[in-house]
Protein backbone atom coordinates (compact mmCIF):
# COMPACT_ATOMS: atom_id res chain seq x y z
CA UNK A 1 0.00 0.00 0.00
CA UNK A 2 1.42 3.16 -1.03
CA UNK A 3 1.29 5.99 1.97
CA UNK A 4 -0.83 8.75 2.83
CA UNK A 5 0.82 11.76 2.20
CA UNK A 6 -1.19 14.03 3.28
CA UNK A 7 -1.32 12.55 6.49
CA UNK A 8 2.72 12.45 6.16
CA UNK A 9 2.92 16.00 5.58
CA UNK A 10 0.53 17.48 8.42
CA UNK A 11 1.48 15.38 11.17
CA UNK A 12 4.35 16.86 13.14
CA UNK A 13 6.29 14.02 14.10
CA UNK A 14 7.48 12.78 10.98
CA UNK A 15 7.89 16.13 9.57
CA UNK A 16 10.79 17.21 12.70
CA UNK A 17 12.43 13.19 11.92
CA UNK A 18 12.74 13.70 8.25
CA UNK A 19 14.32 17.68 8.59
CA UNK A 20 16.76 16.18 11.32
CA UNK A 21 18.00 13.28 9.23
CA UNK A 22 18.50 15.76 6.02
CA UNK A 23 21.13 17.54 9.05
CA UNK A 24 25.00 16.74 8.98
CA UNK A 25 24.71 15.58 12.72
CA UNK A 26 22.06 12.95 11.51
CA UNK A 27 22.58 10.00 14.27
CA UNK A 28 23.20 12.45 17.14
CA UNK A 29 20.47 14.16 16.95
CA UNK A 30 18.07 11.45 15.62
CA UNK A 31 19.02 9.58 18.55
CA UNK A 32 17.95 12.64 20.75
CA UNK A 33 14.37 12.87 18.51
CA UNK A 34 14.05 9.14 19.18
CA UNK A 35 14.27 9.51 22.65
CA UNK A 36 11.82 12.86 22.95
CA UNK A 37 9.13 11.83 20.45
CA UNK A 38 9.13 7.82 20.33
CA UNK A 39 5.59 6.79 21.73
CA UNK A 40 5.84 3.70 23.81
CA UNK A 41 2.67 1.77 23.90
CA UNK A 42 -0.32 3.40 26.49
CA UNK A 43 2.31 5.83 27.39
CA UNK A 44 0.19 8.86 26.19
CA UNK A 45 -2.84 7.42 26.44
CA UNK A 46 -2.97 6.22 29.94
CA UNK A 47 -3.45 9.36 31.35
CA UNK A 48 -5.90 10.87 29.42
CA UNK A 49 -7.68 7.55 28.96
CA UNK A 50 -11.46 7.49 30.22
CA UNK A 51 -13.98 4.66 31.15
CA UNK A 52 -17.35 4.84 30.41
CA UNK A 53 -20.11 3.63 32.83
CA UNK A 54 -22.61 0.90 30.77
CA UNK A 55 -25.81 -0.36 31.99
CA UNK A 56 -27.35 -2.90 30.20
CA UNK A 57 -25.22 -1.87 26.98
CA UNK A 58 -26.41 1.75 27.70
CA UNK A 59 -23.89 4.73 28.81
CA UNK A 60 -25.04 5.97 32.27
CA UNK A 61 -22.02 8.66 32.10
CA UNK A 62 -18.04 8.40 31.83
CA UNK A 63 -15.22 8.68 34.08
CA UNK A 64 -11.79 10.55 33.36
CA UNK A 65 -10.11 10.04 35.99
CA UNK A 66 -7.90 7.22 37.55
CA UNK A 67 -7.48 7.40 41.40
CA UNK A 68 -4.35 5.25 42.45
CA UNK A 69 -3.27 2.68 40.72
CA UNK A 70 -6.82 1.96 39.50
CA UNK A 71 -7.37 3.57 35.68
CA UNK A 72 -10.80 5.14 34.84
CA UNK A 73 -11.81 2.21 32.89
CA UNK A 74 -11.35 -0.08 35.93
CA UNK A 75 -13.80 2.31 37.90
CA UNK A 76 -15.87 2.84 35.26
CA UNK A 77 -15.89 -0.75 35.17
CA UNK A 78 -16.79 -1.78 38.94
CA UNK A 79 -19.41 1.24 38.86
CA UNK A 80 -21.32 -0.61 36.12
CA UNK A 81 -20.89 -4.13 38.00
CA UNK A 82 -22.84 -2.30 40.99
CA UNK A 83 -25.60 -0.43 38.84
CA UNK A 84 -26.81 -3.67 37.07
CA UNK A 85 -26.67 -5.38 40.43
CA UNK A 86 -29.00 -2.97 42.23
CA UNK A 87 -31.33 -2.69 39.16
CA UNK A 88 -31.60 -6.88 38.95
CA UNK A 89 -32.35 -7.18 41.91
CA UNK A 90 -34.66 -4.01 42.19
CA UNK A 91 -33.04 -2.75 45.36
CA UNK A 92 -35.56 -0.15 46.67
CA UNK A 93 -34.00 3.42 48.66
CA UNK A 94 -33.06 6.76 47.47
CA UNK A 95 -29.92 8.02 45.79
CA UNK A 96 -28.00 9.81 48.17
CA UNK A 97 -24.45 11.50 48.36
CA UNK A 98 -21.86 11.18 51.15
CA UNK A 99 -19.60 13.95 50.89
CA UNK A 100 -16.52 13.45 53.51
CA UNK A 101 -13.09 15.06 52.77
CA UNK A 102 -11.96 14.61 49.31
CA UNK A 103 -14.54 12.13 48.37
CA UNK A 104 -17.95 12.06 47.66
CA UNK A 105 -19.41 8.26 48.05
CA UNK A 106 -22.63 7.87 46.07
CA UNK A 107 -25.29 5.39 47.85
CA UNK A 108 -28.58 3.93 46.96
CA UNK A 109 -30.27 2.86 49.68
CA UNK A 110 -27.87 0.91 51.90
CA UNK A 111 -25.52 -0.26 48.77
CA UNK A 112 -22.47 1.38 47.91
CA UNK A 113 -22.36 2.65 44.23
CA UNK A 114 -18.93 4.30 43.72
CA UNK A 115 -17.25 7.24 44.56
CA UNK A 116 -15.68 10.47 43.30
CA UNK A 117 -12.54 12.56 43.64
CA UNK A 118 -11.51 16.13 42.92
CA UNK A 119 -9.98 14.80 39.94
CA UNK A 120 -13.21 13.54 38.24
CA UNK A 121 -14.63 17.06 38.82
CA UNK A 122 -11.26 18.91 37.30
CA UNK A 123 -11.46 16.31 34.64
CA UNK A 124 -14.73 17.19 33.74
CA UNK A 125 -14.08 21.20 34.16
CA UNK A 126 -15.48 21.67 37.60
CA UNK A 127 -13.65 23.03 40.22
CA UNK A 128 -15.83 22.41 43.31
CA UNK A 129 -16.76 18.53 43.82
CA UNK A 130 -19.88 19.07 45.58
CA UNK A 131 -20.91 20.64 42.49
CA UNK A 132 -19.61 17.83 40.28
CA UNK A 133 -22.07 14.92 42.69
CA UNK A 134 -24.84 17.41 42.62
CA UNK A 135 -24.70 17.12 38.62
CA UNK A 136 -23.41 13.52 38.73
CA UNK A 137 -26.36 13.18 40.90
CA UNK A 138 -29.31 14.34 38.91
CA UNK A 139 -27.62 12.42 35.42
CA UNK A 140 -27.67 9.06 37.51
CA UNK A 141 -31.12 9.44 39.21
CA UNK A 142 -32.20 9.97 35.47
CA UNK A 143 -30.94 7.07 34.21
CA UNK A 144 -32.09 4.98 36.63
CA UNK A 145 -35.53 5.73 36.54
CA UNK A 146 -35.19 5.21 32.90
CA UNK A 147 -34.06 2.08 33.32
CA UNK A 148 -36.53 0.76 36.05
CA UNK A 149 -39.24 2.01 34.14
CA UNK A 150 -37.34 -0.27 30.97
CA UNK A 151 -37.65 -3.09 33.47
CA UNK A 152 -41.02 -2.64 34.90
CA UNK A 153 -42.21 -2.66 31.41
CA UNK A 154 -40.25 -5.70 30.13
CA UNK A 155 -41.04 -7.83 33.35
CA UNK A 156 -44.92 -6.59 32.92
CA UNK A 157 -44.89 -8.01 29.33
CA UNK A 158 -43.43 -11.52 30.25
CA UNK A 159 -45.45 -11.85 33.49
CA UNK A 160 -48.74 -11.21 31.38
CA UNK A 161 -47.02 -13.88 28.42
CA UNK A 162 -46.75 -15.87 31.47
CA UNK A 163 -50.21 -15.49 33.10
CA UNK A 164 -51.28 -16.69 29.95
CA UNK A 165 -49.17 -19.32 29.59
CA UNK A 166 -50.56 -20.37 33.31
CA UNK A 167 -53.85 -20.28 32.12
CA UNK A 168 -53.61 -22.49 28.69
CA UNK A 169 -51.75 -25.15 31.16
CA UNK A 170 -54.91 -24.93 33.42
CA UNK A 171 -57.57 -25.14 30.95
CA UNK A 172 -55.37 -28.16 29.62
CA UNK A 173 -55.30 -29.36 32.92
CA UNK A 174 -59.05 -29.36 33.69
CA UNK A 175 -59.85 -30.64 30.66
CA UNK A 176 -57.45 -33.69 31.33
CA UNK A 177 -59.13 -34.38 34.59
CA UNK A 178 -62.41 -34.21 32.63
CA UNK A 179 -61.41 -37.17 30.52
CA UNK A 180 -59.97 -39.08 33.17
CA UNK A 181 -62.98 -38.27 35.21
CA UNK A 182 -65.55 -39.60 32.11
CA UNK A 183 -63.43 -42.53 31.14
CA UNK A 184 -63.57 -43.73 34.88
CA UNK A 185 -67.19 -43.22 35.33
CA UNK A 186 -68.06 -45.23 32.73
CA UNK A 187 -65.99 -47.72 34.03
CA UNK A 188 -67.45 -48.17 37.08
CA UNK A 189 -70.63 -47.76 35.70
CA UNK A 190 -70.52 -50.61 33.09
CA UNK A 191 -68.57 -52.83 35.30
CA UNK A 192 -70.07 -56.40 35.29
CA UNK A 193 -70.71 -58.01 39.17
CA UNK A 194 -70.33 -61.33 37.85
CA UNK A 195 -66.42 -60.58 36.70
CA UNK A 196 -63.22 -62.39 38.81
CA UNK A 197 -62.11 -59.51 40.85
CA UNK A 198 -62.61 -57.26 43.87
CA UNK A 199 -63.26 -54.48 42.40
CA UNK A 200 -65.75 -55.91 40.35
CA UNK A 201 -67.57 -57.52 42.98
CA UNK A 202 -67.23 -54.27 45.38
CA UNK A 203 -68.69 -52.29 42.36
CA UNK A 204 -71.34 -54.98 41.33
CA UNK A 205 -73.49 -53.31 44.03
CA UNK A 206 -75.79 -50.74 42.94
CA UNK A 207 -75.53 -48.74 46.30
CA UNK A 208 -71.82 -48.88 46.03
CA UNK A 209 -71.53 -47.91 42.51
CA UNK A 210 -73.75 -44.80 43.13
CA UNK A 211 -71.36 -43.99 45.98
CA UNK A 212 -68.23 -44.09 43.70
CA UNK A 213 -70.09 -42.17 41.11
CA UNK A 214 -70.32 -39.54 43.76
CA UNK A 215 -66.76 -39.71 44.66
CA UNK A 216 -65.59 -39.42 41.98
CA UNK A 217 -67.69 -35.96 40.96
CA UNK A 218 -66.25 -34.98 44.00
CA UNK A 219 -62.57 -35.70 43.42
CA UNK A 220 -63.17 -33.80 39.79
CA UNK A 221 -64.71 -30.87 41.71
CA UNK A 222 -61.74 -31.13 44.39
CA UNK A 223 -59.32 -31.55 41.17
CA UNK A 224 -60.57 -28.45 39.71
CA UNK A 225 -60.20 -26.52 43.00
CA UNK A 226 -56.74 -27.19 43.33
CA UNK A 227 -55.89 -26.17 39.48
CA UNK A 228 -57.83 -23.23 39.90
CA UNK A 229 -55.87 -22.31 43.42
CA UNK A 230 -52.12 -22.76 41.89
CA UNK A 231 -53.39 -21.32 38.67
CA UNK A 232 -54.77 -18.33 41.21
CA UNK A 233 -51.40 -18.57 43.26
CA UNK A 234 -49.05 -18.37 40.64
CA UNK A 235 -50.85 -15.26 38.70
CA UNK A 236 -50.61 -13.29 41.95
CA UNK A 237 -46.79 -14.29 42.14
CA UNK A 238 -46.23 -12.58 39.04
CA UNK A 239 -46.91 -9.21 39.93
CA UNK A 240 -46.10 -6.69 43.04
CA UNK A 241 -49.62 -5.81 43.64
CA UNK A 242 -51.11 -9.40 43.88
CA UNK A 243 -47.74 -10.83 46.26
CA UNK A 244 -49.57 -9.31 50.01
CA UNK A 245 -52.99 -11.03 48.70
CA UNK A 246 -51.52 -14.41 47.34
CA UNK A 247 -49.01 -14.50 51.07
CA UNK A 248 -52.80 -14.53 52.81
CA UNK A 249 -54.16 -16.76 50.30
CA UNK A 250 -51.65 -19.35 50.98
CA UNK A 251 -51.59 -18.69 54.34
CA UNK A 252 -55.15 -19.45 54.69
CA UNK A 253 -55.39 -22.95 52.49
CA UNK A 254 -51.92 -23.98 53.75
CA UNK A 255 -52.44 -23.53 58.00
CA UNK A 256 -55.22 -26.50 58.44
CA UNK A 257 -53.28 -28.66 56.33
CA UNK A 258 -49.93 -27.94 58.32
CA UNK A 259 -51.95 -28.18 61.50
CA UNK A 260 -53.71 -31.72 60.63
CA UNK A 261 -49.88 -32.94 59.65
CA UNK A 262 -48.36 -31.64 62.36
CA UNK A 263 -51.23 -33.03 64.87
CA UNK A 264 -51.17 -36.19 62.23
CA UNK A 265 -47.38 -36.59 63.24
CA UNK A 266 -47.48 -35.82 67.10
CA UNK A 267 -50.37 -39.08 67.34
CA UNK A 268 -48.41 -41.44 65.42
CA UNK A 269 -47.93 -43.60 68.69
CA UNK A 270 -51.72 -43.02 69.79
CA UNK A 271 -52.55 -44.46 66.23
CA UNK A 272 -50.51 -47.42 66.38
CA UNK A 273 -51.77 -48.47 70.18
CA UNK A 274 -55.78 -47.74 68.61
CA UNK A 275 -54.58 -50.04 65.84
CA UNK A 276 -53.20 -52.44 68.61
CA UNK A 277 -56.53 -52.35 70.59
CA UNK A 278 -58.73 -53.05 67.61
CA UNK A 279 -56.71 -56.10 66.73
CA UNK A 280 -57.03 -57.22 70.53
CA UNK A 281 -60.63 -56.29 70.68
CA UNK A 282 -61.43 -58.23 67.38
CA UNK A 283 -59.61 -61.33 68.70
CA UNK A 284 -61.20 -61.45 71.93
CA UNK A 285 -65.00 -60.96 69.89
CA UNK A 286 -63.86 -63.62 67.96
CA UNK A 287 -62.90 -66.03 70.66
CA UNK A 288 -66.14 -65.44 72.50
CA UNK A 289 -67.89 -66.31 69.53
CA UNK A 290 -66.22 -69.39 69.04
CA UNK A 291 -66.51 -70.39 72.48
CA UNK A 292 -69.93 -69.72 73.04
CA UNK A 293 -70.83 -72.00 70.00
CA UNK A 294 -68.97 -74.94 71.23
CA UNK A 295 -70.94 -74.73 74.37
CA UNK A 296 -74.13 -74.29 72.53
CA UNK A 297 -73.54 -77.32 71.14
CA UNK A 298 -72.27 -79.25 73.99
CA UNK A 299 -68.62 -79.73 72.34
CA UNK A 300 -66.75 -78.03 75.39
CA UNK A 301 -67.73 -77.30 78.83
CA UNK A 302 -67.27 -73.92 80.51
CA UNK A 303 -67.99 -74.57 84.23
CA UNK A 304 -71.51 -74.06 85.78
CA UNK A 305 -72.57 -72.36 82.12
CA UNK A 306 -75.68 -74.52 80.76
CA UNK A 307 -76.02 -74.77 77.04
CA UNK A 308 -79.38 -72.50 77.55
CA UNK A 309 -77.12 -69.58 79.75
CA UNK A 310 -74.76 -69.45 76.80
CA UNK A 311 -76.63 -66.04 74.86
CA UNK A 312 -76.90 -64.53 78.09
CA UNK A 313 -73.28 -65.04 79.25
CA UNK A 314 -72.01 -64.08 75.46
CA UNK A 315 -74.02 -60.63 75.62
CA UNK A 316 -72.32 -60.22 78.93
CA UNK A 317 -69.03 -60.98 77.68
CA UNK A 318 -69.29 -58.94 74.83
CA UNK A 319 -70.52 -56.05 77.10
CA UNK A 320 -67.37 -56.53 79.17
CA UNK A 321 -65.23 -56.39 76.45
CA UNK A 322 -66.90 -53.10 74.96
CA UNK A 323 -66.58 -51.54 78.20
CA UNK A 324 -62.87 -52.51 79.02
CA UNK A 325 -62.21 -51.24 75.04
CA UNK A 326 -63.70 -47.87 76.02
CA UNK A 327 -61.59 -47.35 78.77
CA UNK A 328 -58.81 -48.18 77.08
CA UNK A 329 -59.59 -45.43 74.33
CA UNK A 330 -61.14 -42.88 76.40
CA UNK A 331 -57.22 -43.21 78.58
CA UNK A 332 -55.57 -43.07 75.55
CA UNK A 333 -57.12 -39.88 73.98
CA UNK A 334 -57.55 -38.19 77.30
CA UNK A 335 -54.41 -38.49 79.28
CA UNK A 336 -51.74 -40.23 80.75
CA UNK A 337 -52.40 -43.43 82.43
CA UNK A 338 -52.41 -42.20 86.11
CA UNK A 339 -56.03 -40.87 85.09
CA UNK A 340 -57.20 -44.12 84.11
CA UNK A 341 -59.52 -45.12 87.15
CA UNK A 342 -61.17 -41.62 87.12
CA UNK A 343 -61.46 -41.76 83.37
CA UNK A 344 -63.11 -45.64 84.08
CA UNK A 345 -65.33 -43.94 86.95
CA UNK A 346 -66.54 -41.46 84.63
CA UNK A 347 -67.58 -43.51 82.09
CA UNK A 348 -69.49 -46.24 84.07
CA UNK A 349 -71.20 -43.81 85.82
CA UNK A 350 -72.02 -41.94 82.45
CA UNK A 351 -73.19 -45.54 81.20
CA UNK A 352 -74.98 -46.64 84.12
CA UNK A 353 -76.75 -43.21 84.04
CA UNK A 354 -77.53 -43.89 80.16
CA UNK A 355 -78.90 -47.28 81.47
CA UNK A 356 -81.31 -46.26 84.36
CA UNK A 357 -82.58 -43.38 82.06
CA UNK A 358 -86.07 -45.67 80.88
CA UNK A 359 -86.23 -47.15 84.14
CA UNK A 360 -86.34 -43.62 85.66
CA UNK A 361 -88.41 -42.25 83.33
CA UNK A 362 -91.04 -45.25 83.37
CA UNK A 363 -90.94 -44.65 87.55
CA UNK A 364 -91.39 -40.74 86.97
CA UNK A 365 -94.58 -41.75 85.10
CA UNK A 366 -95.79 -44.03 87.85
CA UNK A 367 -95.52 -41.21 90.25
CA UNK A 368 -97.38 -38.66 87.84
CA UNK A 369 -100.23 -41.57 87.61
CA UNK A 370 -100.90 -42.18 91.16
CA UNK A 371 -100.80 -38.84 91.82
CA UNK A 372 -103.13 -37.68 89.83
CA UNK A 373 -105.13 -40.47 90.10
CA UNK A 374 -105.76 -41.31 86.32
CA UNK A 375 -106.56 -44.51 87.07
CA UNK A 376 -108.34 -46.20 89.96
CA UNK A 377 -108.33 -50.09 90.93
CA UNK A 378 -111.48 -51.83 89.66
CA UNK A 379 -111.30 -49.38 86.11
CA UNK A 380 -111.90 -51.37 83.10
CA UNK A 381 -108.96 -50.27 80.97
CA UNK A 382 -108.57 -51.32 77.34
CA UNK A 383 -104.81 -51.55 76.21
CA UNK A 384 -103.94 -50.03 72.34
CA UNK A 385 -103.98 -53.46 70.84
CA UNK A 386 -107.87 -54.11 71.61
CA UNK A 387 -107.66 -56.03 74.80
CA UNK A 388 -109.30 -55.37 77.93
CA UNK A 389 -108.82 -56.11 81.43
CA UNK A 390 -110.00 -54.69 85.22
CA UNK A 391 -106.84 -52.46 86.93
CA UNK A 392 -105.91 -54.94 89.99
CA UNK A 393 -102.71 -53.51 90.79
CA UNK A 394 -101.26 -49.57 90.63
CA UNK A 395 -97.66 -49.94 90.72
CA UNK A 396 -94.79 -47.50 90.77
CA UNK A 397 -93.38 -49.22 87.37
CA UNK A 398 -96.47 -50.91 86.14
CA UNK A 399 -100.26 -51.34 85.61
CA UNK A 400 -101.53 -54.97 86.60
CA UNK A 401 -104.59 -55.92 84.62
CA UNK A 402 -106.43 -58.70 84.85
CA UNK A 403 -108.71 -59.94 81.72
CA UNK A 404 -112.03 -62.09 81.55
CA UNK A 405 -110.08 -65.31 80.93
CA UNK A 406 -108.19 -64.91 84.05
CA UNK A 407 -105.13 -63.70 82.87
CA UNK A 408 -102.91 -61.36 84.65
CA UNK A 409 -101.35 -58.09 82.44
CA UNK A 410 -98.29 -56.13 83.31
CA UNK A 411 -98.54 -52.82 81.59
CA UNK A 412 -95.56 -50.33 82.00
CA UNK A 413 -96.39 -46.79 82.10
CA UNK A 414 -94.05 -46.03 79.51
CA UNK A 415 -96.54 -47.63 77.00
CA UNK A 416 -98.90 -44.60 77.51
CA UNK A 417 -96.21 -42.41 75.66
CA UNK A 418 -96.65 -44.18 72.68
CA UNK A 419 -100.86 -45.18 72.66
CA UNK A 420 -102.99 -44.03 74.54
CA UNK A 421 -104.57 -46.08 77.68
CA UNK A 422 -108.53 -46.16 77.51
CA UNK A 423 -110.29 -45.80 80.69
CA UNK A 424 -113.54 -47.57 79.78
CA UNK A 425 -117.76 -46.51 81.89
CA UNK A 426 -117.92 -47.74 85.12
CA UNK A 427 -120.85 -49.67 84.51
CA UNK A 428 -118.86 -51.88 81.89
CA UNK A 429 -119.20 -51.92 78.18
CA UNK A 430 -117.85 -52.30 75.05
CA UNK A 431 -116.45 -49.51 73.10
CA UNK A 432 -114.64 -50.70 69.06
CA UNK A 433 -113.10 -47.71 66.99
CA UNK A 434 -113.07 -48.17 63.44
CA UNK A 435 -111.83 -46.40 60.23
CA UNK A 436 -113.98 -46.32 57.18
CA UNK A 437 -112.74 -44.68 53.61
CA UNK A 438 -113.89 -41.19 53.51
CA UNK A 439 -115.48 -42.18 49.76
CA UNK A 440 -118.34 -43.33 51.63
CA UNK A 441 -121.09 -41.68 52.75
CA UNK A 442 -121.13 -40.72 56.42
CA UNK A 443 -124.95 -40.82 56.87
CA UNK A 444 -125.15 -44.33 54.82
CA UNK A 445 -121.72 -45.55 57.46
CA UNK A 446 -123.62 -44.46 60.62
CA UNK A 447 -126.87 -45.91 60.30
CA UNK A 448 -125.76 -49.27 59.17
CA UNK A 449 -123.34 -49.22 62.11
CA UNK A 450 -126.34 -48.26 64.79
CA UNK A 451 -128.14 -51.07 62.66
CA UNK A 452 -125.56 -53.68 63.73
CA UNK A 453 -125.05 -52.19 67.55
CA UNK A 454 -128.53 -52.43 68.08
CA UNK A 455 -129.09 -55.71 67.04
CA UNK A 456 -125.87 -57.24 68.81
CA UNK A 457 -126.84 -55.23 72.16
CA UNK A 458 -130.57 -57.13 71.50
CA UNK A 459 -128.61 -60.01 71.09
CA UNK A 460 -126.39 -59.71 74.37
CA UNK A 461 -129.00 -58.34 76.03
CA UNK A 462 -126.94 -54.82 76.44
CA UNK A 463 -127.72 -51.17 76.65
CA UNK A 464 -128.35 -48.50 73.83
CA UNK A 465 -125.49 -48.74 71.61
CA UNK A 466 -124.19 -44.79 70.44
CA UNK A 467 -122.20 -43.79 67.30
CA UNK A 468 -120.09 -41.19 67.17
CA UNK A 469 -118.27 -39.53 64.24
CA UNK A 470 -114.76 -38.90 65.92
CA UNK A 471 -112.58 -37.97 63.05
CA UNK A 472 -112.70 -36.55 59.53
CA UNK A 473 -109.84 -36.95 57.63
CA UNK A 474 -108.73 -36.73 53.74
CA UNK A 475 -108.76 -40.55 53.09
CA UNK A 476 -110.70 -41.85 55.72
CA UNK A 477 -113.22 -41.13 58.52
CA UNK A 478 -113.38 -42.31 62.50
CA UNK A 479 -116.12 -44.16 64.06
CA UNK A 480 -116.31 -44.63 67.76
CA UNK A 481 -119.50 -47.59 68.62
CA UNK A 482 -119.95 -48.00 72.74
CA UNK A 483 -122.59 -50.56 73.85
CA UNK A 484 -122.77 -49.94 78.14
CA UNK A 485 -123.24 -52.96 80.15
CA UNK A 486 -121.88 -55.01 77.95
CA UNK A 487 -119.29 -57.70 79.01
CA UNK A 488 -115.51 -56.83 78.01
CA UNK A 489 -114.98 -60.46 76.78
CA UNK A 490 -117.01 -59.85 73.65
CA UNK A 491 -114.91 -57.29 71.80
CA UNK A 492 -114.04 -59.32 69.06
CA UNK A 493 -117.43 -59.96 68.40
CA UNK A 494 -118.60 -56.65 68.10
CA UNK A 495 -115.38 -55.87 66.14
CA UNK A 496 -116.43 -59.17 63.51
CA UNK A 497 -120.36 -57.90 63.74
CA UNK A 498 -119.99 -54.59 62.49
CA UNK A 499 -117.33 -55.19 59.91
CA UNK A 500 -120.02 -57.61 58.67
CA UNK A 501 -122.47 -54.91 58.67
CA UNK A 502 -120.18 -52.59 56.43
CA UNK A 503 -119.20 -55.52 54.01
CA UNK A 504 -122.85 -56.19 53.81
CA UNK A 505 -124.29 -52.77 53.07
CA UNK A 506 -121.13 -51.95 50.80
CA UNK A 507 -119.29 -54.71 49.63
CA UNK A 508 -119.47 -53.02 46.13
CA UNK A 509 -117.58 -49.97 47.20
CA UNK A 510 -115.31 -52.27 49.25
CA UNK A 511 -114.25 -54.16 46.96
CA UNK A 512 -113.26 -51.02 44.58
CA UNK A 513 -111.25 -49.45 46.62
CA UNK A 514 -109.37 -52.27 47.96
CA UNK A 515 -110.25 -53.04 51.41
CA UNK A 516 -110.61 -48.88 52.67
CA UNK A 517 -112.98 -50.52 55.65
CA UNK A 518 -110.70 -51.17 58.46
CA UNK A 519 -111.48 -51.64 62.32
CA UNK A 520 -109.30 -51.21 64.86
Amino acid sequence: MRPDRSRVLHDPVPIALWTIAMTPCSDALVALAAGLFSIAPGASSSPNATGEVEVFDRTAFVIRAPRGEISAAQRAKQASERLESVLEEQVEGELSVNLHGDEATFWLGDRILFSLTPADAEAEGERSLERFAEQRKEVLESFLRAERRRATLKHGVLNLGLLVFLGFLSWLLMKQVRCWAAKLRVWVESTDPDSVGFLSKVLGDEKLRGLAVILLHGAQFFAYAAIAYLFLVGSLSLFDAGRPLREQLTRWAAEPFLSLAERVSAGVPTLLLLFLLGVVMQAGWHAINLTSERVASGRAHLGAVRPEFVPSVRLLLRLGLILASLLLLVALLTGPSGELFAVAGVVVLAGLGLALLPLAANMALGIETTLNRRFRLGDLVRLPDGRQGRLVGLELLHLRLLEPNGTEVLVPHLLGLRQPLRRLPADGGLEAELRVSAALFPAQVRERLETTARRFAERHTAGEPRVELVEVGAYECRYCVTIPAAAPELHGELLFALWSGLSEARGSESERSGGDVAAV
